[in-house]
């Protein structure tokens, strides 16, 4: 028995100390953050969607009803949450019998919630929000679809910029059309490290898990626009 307790109180002291540690640590970044960004304010995301394409058919992202999907493997365990979509397109090109699909999006990366305080200042800490608050993705499907009509899965491949940094991805996404509407459906795994984000080992894991849900409207279509 008291073998028992002791090692009930050795298991609580330890969860106590890591905690303490994690939370020395997460003051130790909060510290440091404001001094090595001062004089840096936000900066516009190297990648610039791409004009439209003439004789596209183009559809409109919707951002209050789309959104960006982050996952980390945290100590704590795994942790989602959601950042907002910002305005964006989809475009589809004719070539031959098929279709190109060629996606201009943004990301408010500034807004990623977990619905915890603690564990959203300790993300945004580390994906430098305040300097870096928009994430874009500039993706082309190679492979074409056949047909405008119910759901098809492509891989749209390009760059991706997080953190102000740029590596080429490829997103499988898939492909709903529904009348004047198509949504999108895409998820990767994105190393942080390729972006130059440094994530501690006593946090998490470097890898998060990204998954956008895009619903888009067909251009000139008549449904409600935001004028």
């Amino acid at each position: 028995m008291n073998r028992a307790k002791a090692a009930d109180r050795a298991n609580r002291h330890g969860c106590a100390l890591f905690a303490a540690l994690l939370a020395g640590l997460l003051g130790l970044l909060a510290g440091l953050y404001p001094w090595l960004t001062t004089g840096s304010g936000p900066r516009d995301p190297t990648l610039v969607p791409g004009t439209p394409i003439p004789d596209a058919l183009r559809y409109r992202v919707m951002p209050d009803e789309s959104h960006l999907e982050l996952t980390v493997n945290a100590t704590i365990g795994r942790v989602s949450g959601q950042a907002e979509m910002r305005e964006g397109s989809v475009e589809l090109v004719r070539d031959g019998a098929g279709w190109h699909v060629v996606a201009n999006l943004s990301m408010d990366v500034s807004s990623f919630n977990v619905g915890n305080e603690f564990v959203n200042r300790l993300i945004r800490l580390a994906l430098a929000v305040e300097t870096y608050p928009i994430g874009v993705f500039l993706g082309r499907s190679e492979t074409l679809i056949p047909a405008r009509e119910g759901t098809v899965v492509v891989d749209l491949r390009g760059p991706l910029e997080l953190h102000g940094v740029v590596r080429d991805y490829t997103f499988p996404t898939t492909l709903t059309f529904a009348g004047d509407r198509l949504t999108l459906v895409s998820a990767a795994t994105v190393d942080a490290t390729e972006f130059g984000v440094s994530i501690p080992g006593i946090v998490g894991s470097s890898e998060l898990e990204a998954a956008m849900h895009i619903v888009t409207v067909r251009e000139g279509s008549g449904l409600p626009s935001d004028d």
